[in-house]
């Protein structure tokens, strides 16, 4: 069966999510039975460097990385190009498809037709799927199975072309302001035989150790990882007085990716336990619960104080932030507990 009449998964805790979408429809076309559970879907925001007036300062996700637990990454294929390799990275692509290899291309939203609201409007990068060329009219079969679209169809290649090759320029969101560099992935098609419960496993050892409870050595000085750098980040904004708007929006831009991933994070650990039927879970996805209704609302104010400057929303914000660093800790401690029950039970 071809990739175009498959009923491909969506659920819409991966909207802004996109290439771990476009990873677990590829796997599930493949058959593969715990295809979620191999995503890393571990809240993992990076803190580098100093806070300035300006709002300067640098904030990454491992996972952006590493978008599948780091012990498979080597079954996720990935390539870049520079520009003047823009042909290759074509014919690369052709090659792929044309053995049976669904791809996944980030593309700039602005130069894609289809997506009425973005295109000559808004750039942001965003993965899709191609499978599939026509010569005689020189169109890419391509699926966006992701909302509000839903997406399966054909875009002219001059269409694909500069969509992958993009500067995405900044446009007031987390998704632009970096080039894309004609990337694109493909997955391979066999070995994906983990059990769910070892997959869970790993992915409880690498959010613990993200966040120190296992060593994890960052690769820069001065570079926190995990709770420690929303500790550091949320102290920084707390000192400031004013709710600059540069300030709040390089704020919520840089954690807008670390809120997705709470609620993603927790559609993970609710799966696991309504597939497995056990409570292993049950105070981890409690707590995670709490979580993602406080950043549900400090992200509805930091949103609130960009559009009004308002100094008191910006108070509350910050009040809900140091909530959040409490219940961070709390969730810490929750997940060290289910692990180890883990490590005792295997």
């Amino acid at each position: 069966m071809n990739i175009i009449e498959y009923e491909l998964p969506y659920h819409t805790v991966f909207h802004f999510i996109c290439l771990k979408n476009c990873i677990r429809q590829i796997l599930d076309y493949y058959g593969v039975k715990n295809s979620l559970f191999y995503l890393n879907c571990i809240p993992d925001i990076t803190y580098e460097g100093q806070f300035s007036s300006n709002g300067e300062y640098v904030v990454a996700y491992q996972s952006n990385l590493t978008p599948i637990l780091p012990n498979y990454i080597n079954r996720l294929k990935h390539f870049t190009y520079n520009e003047s390799d823009n042909h290759k990275a074509w014919d690369d692509v052709l090659l792929r498809i044309n053995n049976g290899y669904p791809i996944i291309s980030m593309v700039d939203t602005y130069e894609l037709k289809y997506r009425e609201k973005d295109y000559h409007k808004n750039h942001g990068s965003h993965a899709i799927i191609v499978h599939g060329y026509d010569p005689l009219y020189e169109e890419v079969k391509i699926i966006d199975w992701y909302e509000p679209f839903f997406f399966k169809g054909k875009i002219s290649k001059e269409e694909y072309t500069r969509s992958r090759n993009s500067t995405n320029s900044y446009s007031n969101n987390p998704f632009s302001g970096h080039s894309l560099e004609n990337e694109w992935f493909y997955l391979s098609k066999h070995g994906w035989t983990e059990d769910s419960g070892k997959l869970l496993k790993e992915s409880l050892k690498l959010y613990l150790s993200y966040n120190s409870y296992i060593p994890y050595k960052a690769e820069k000085e001065n570079t926190y990882v995990g709770v420690k750098a929303l500790k550091i980040l949320f102290e920084k904004l707390s000192s400031v007085d004013s709710p600059s708007k540069n300030i709040v929006e390089a704020f919520y831009n840089n954690i807008y990716c670390e809120y997705k991933a709470k609620h993603l994070f927790l559609h993970y650990l609710k799966s696991y336990s309504e597939e497995n039927n056990t409570n292993l879970l049950e105070n981890v996805i409690s707590i995670l619960k709490e979580l993602c209704i406080k950043w549900d609302a400090v992200t509805t104010l930091l949103l609130k104080t960009m559009v009004t400057n308002s100094v008191s929303i910006f108070e509350k914000a910050k009040v809900r932030l140091n909530e959040i660093i409490k219940q961070e800790y709390h969730l810490l401690s929750a997940i060290s507990e289910a692990y180890n029950c883990m490590l005792y039970d295997f």
